[in-house]
């Protein structure tokens, strides 16, 4: 995810394919339609992002 930095390639080709996909629909609601799986997607790569944050936290606490 890009929020660290590093983006695999899974990620990459989620991306490119939503990218790819909206060209032919010039519709506005089928675009909202893609925007509101980007917006998806990244709340759900957030809160996996965050959760592995926390986790690290309280492993680095465990083991002081």
């Amino acid at each position: 995810m890009l929020i660290d930095l590093r983006l695999a390639i899974w990620e990459a080709i989620a991306l490119l394919v939503l990218f790819a996909a909206q060209f032919p629909f010039p519709q506005t609601g089928v675009r909202l339609a893609f925007s509101a799986v980007y917006v998806a997607l990244a709340a759900g790569l957030l809160v996996r992002h965050l959760r592995g944050r926390a986790g690290a936290r309280e492993d680095s606490r465990i083991s002081s």
